[in-house]
Formats: structure tokens, sequence, C-alpha cells
């Protein structure tokens, strides 16, 4: 199963959108700039009706997410009082007196408890976005830490639950990278080149372009990211489908 995110161009790329129900791993270089990719998957998520729980990037502090989120017509502080969106802070930049923002980990046992805690505070069928730092789980408990509340988190997804982990693998060291990448069901990775340009390349997917490269864009407006769309003459049920469209379409006019 698939869950667009509202990028059209990307979700073309990845067979309809992200993996549903398993991991996904997204990692960059350390160069571009998520802060789009990040509102666009959170404003797409709040739209489905899920509810986020969010373990900000150092670059994701309150007010970053605040003002992205505001970009997209959602207000970051209206969504926490509402219940639908939680916060776990390794990094020390959000209100840790709130009751949504859970902070001061010791150790895996503890992330997995906050995590349980906040489980228990979202309605009972209520579909999920879990946006993850891997960089800071693994900073903050240590790579078995991080693999420990990383597998607890892919047993407590259900059908309908999102669960993506961002990654920078020049933070950390080669062997967690691995894992990352082994256990996640779908990886893109992003990057700029020498030249300034972004792109997003699919490394791995149940389906879709798998060893596809797209140029990214930036836009004025909503979701504030344009995503080259990738060919449509391979062996691959999205691409037959909307090939299929494009026909009929065309088929309609010339009969019209």
């Amino acid at each position: 199963r698939h869950t667009p995110v509202g990028i059209d161009g990307l979700d073309a790329l990845c067979g309809g959108g992200l993996a549903t129900g398993a991991g996904v791993l997204l990692k960059h270089d350390g160069r571009v700039n998520l802060r789009a990719l990040f509102g666009a998957l959170i404003a797409s998520a709040v739209g489905d009706g899920r509810s986020i729980v969010l373990s900000p990037t150092a670059r994701a502090r309150q007010a970053d997410v605040a003002a992205v989120l505001d970009g997209f017509g959602f207000d970051l502080e209206a969504l926490i009082a509402d219940g639908r969106l939680f916060v776990l802070d390794f990094i020390g930049s959000w209100d840790a007196d709130r009751d949504a923002v859970h902070a001061g980990f010791d150790d895996a046992a503890a992330v997995i408890d906050a995590l349980g805690a906040i489980d228990d505070r979202i309605d009972e069928g209520t579909p999920t976005l879990g946006l993850f730092d891997a960089d800071a789980l693994t900073t903050a408990l240590g790579a078995d830490g991080a693999r420990t509340v990383r597998y607890e988190q892919e047993a407590a997804l259900d059908r309908e639950d999102l669960l993506v982990h961002v990654h920078d693998e020049g933070v950390v060291g080669d062997e967690i990278s691995d894992f990352y990448v082994n256990t996640a069901e779908q990886v893109l990775e992003t990057w700029l080149s020498d030249d300034g340009l972004q792109y997003v390349s699919l490394r791995k997917s149940p389906c879709g372009f798998v060893g596809t490269t797209s140029l990214v864009e930036y836009a004025e407006g909503p979701p504030y990211l344009r995503v080259q769309h990738p060919p449509t003459d391979r062996d691959n049920p999205y691409a037959s489908e909307k090939r299929s469209e494009r026909e009929s379409e065309n088929e309609s006019e010339d009969g019209g």
C-alpha cells in the first residue's frame, strides 16, 4: 500500500506514494533544505486525518515547524491542543512543559514508554505519521538503543500508518546506516550536486521507479516543491495506469 504526499512527481516516482504500514527511510547529504518536504509530509498527513508523532531534526525547532505549517495553512498550537501532533525532543529545542512534548530520555526504554503514552492519547483507529530523526535517536541512545526503538516502532505499526526516518549517513557510522537501509521497505535519497541542483532518487521500494533520479525544484506555493516525473515507458503498474489514463483522455478528445 502507498499513501500520496501531494507532490505529484515524488508520488509517481514511488509508484503511488510512500510505503504504508512499513518503514520508509529518507537519506540526505546534510546539505539539502528539507524544510519544504517536511512541511508537505506533515500537511498531507493532517489533511488525511492522521495524528503526527515528530522527532525533529536540529533544523526543525519549534518556531521553524510553526512557520512551515503556517505556510500550508495549519496552526502548530492548534494541532498540539487538539491532540493531533506530538513531539519526541532529543535536541532540547521545544517547550517541554507541554503535555504533547516528551524530552529527557535516558535510554531506549524511556523512548518506548513515551511512544506508548502518545499512542494511548491517539484515538483508536486513527492512522499516524511518525517522522523521526534517526541521527538524533542514534546520538542520544547509541546504536543498540536506536535499533531497539526502530524494531519497536515497526512492531507497533498498523496497516494505515506511515513511518519515516530521516538520516544523514555522514553523521553516524556505516553499521547503523546500513541497519536503517536494510530495515526500511522504501528508501529515498536526496542530495545537492556540485552545480547546486537538488535531486531525489528511489533507491529501494516494492514498486515504483527504483534507480530513477529526478530533479527537485522549489515553487512559490504549496507544496513548495516540484519533482520531475519519472519516465512512463518502463514496466511499472503505476506507469501503465497513468499511460492508460492519458490514452483514454486522448481518445475522448479525438472523438469530441
